[in-house]
C-alpha cells in the first residue's frame, strides 16, 4: 500500500471518527470504556516502563491503553499472536495473568481458551473463527487490514466493533447489539 492510500485513509477515518469524549454515545458499556478507560487521567505504575520502552509517543499511547483495558477488564489469559515483542514484554512484566505468544496462527490453538486476544497486521483471523463470550480482541494495524476488518464486521453478530484507525478493538459478548464505532 502507497503512503498516498495510506494518508487518504487516514484523513477519511478522521472525517468520518465519532466523539471520543462520549458525547453521543448510547450504549452505556462503549460510554463506561471512553470515560473510564480510554480518557483515563491516572497514572499506573507500569507507565514508566511503557514509556521507557517506546519509540515514539502513538506507540506509548496504545500501549498504555492496552494495559488499562486488561487491568479494567480483569484479563485472566492473554494471547499475542504474531509480533508484539515490546507488548508482549510489559504484560508479562507488569500482570500476574498467564501469557501466550504464538508466531502466527495454527489450527491447534483454541481462542475460547483467552479473553484478551491481540493479532498483529499478519495474522488477523477469518471471521470463522469463535471467541469466548467476554473476549476483548485486538487487531494492528486497520489501515492494512481493512478489507477483512469489513468483512469481519459484516459476519459477526452481538459485537461491539471500535476502529483507531492504527488498530481496532473487538468486544466479543453475546449480550451486546451489534455496532460500529470509529474514533
Amino acid at each position: 500500500m502507497n503512503i498516498i492510500t495510506t494518508n487518504l485513509r487516514r484523513i477519511r477515518h478522521r472525517l468520518h471518527s465519532d466523539s471520543s469524549k462520549g458525547f453521543g454515545i448510547h450504549s452505556p458499556f462503549v460510554f463506561d470504556f471512553l470515560t473510564d478507560v480510554l480518557n483515563e487521567e491516572y497514572q499506573y505504575y507500569a507507565y514508566a516502563d511503557i514509556d521507557a520502552m517506546s519509540e515514539d509517543v502513538a506507540r506509548a499511547k496504545r500501549l498504555k491503553l492496552l494495559y488499562m483495558m486488561s487491568n479494567y477488564y480483569n484479563s485472566k489469559r492473554v494471547l499475542f499472536v504474531g509480533d508484539w515483542d515490546k507488548e508482549e514484554h510489559i504484560f508479562q512484566k507488569s500482570l500476574s495473568i498467564p501469557i501466550v505468544k504464538v508466531d502466527k496462527i495454527d489450527a491447534d490453538i483454541d481462542f475460547t481458551q483467552y479473553d484478551f486476544l491481540l493479532f498483529d497486521r499478519n495474522n488477523f483471523p477469518l471471521p470463522d473463527y469463535s471467541f469466548t463470550k467476554d473476549s476483548i480482541i485486538v487487531v494492528d494495524d486497520l489501515i492494512y487490514n481493512s478489507d477483512n476488518w469489513e468483512n469481519y464486521i459484516n459476519t459477526k453478530q452481538n459485537h461491539i466493533f471500535m476502529d483507531f484507525c492504527s488498530f481496532g478493538i473487538i468486544f466479543a459478548r453475546d449480550s451486546f447489539q451489534k455496532y460500529k464505532f470509529t474514533f
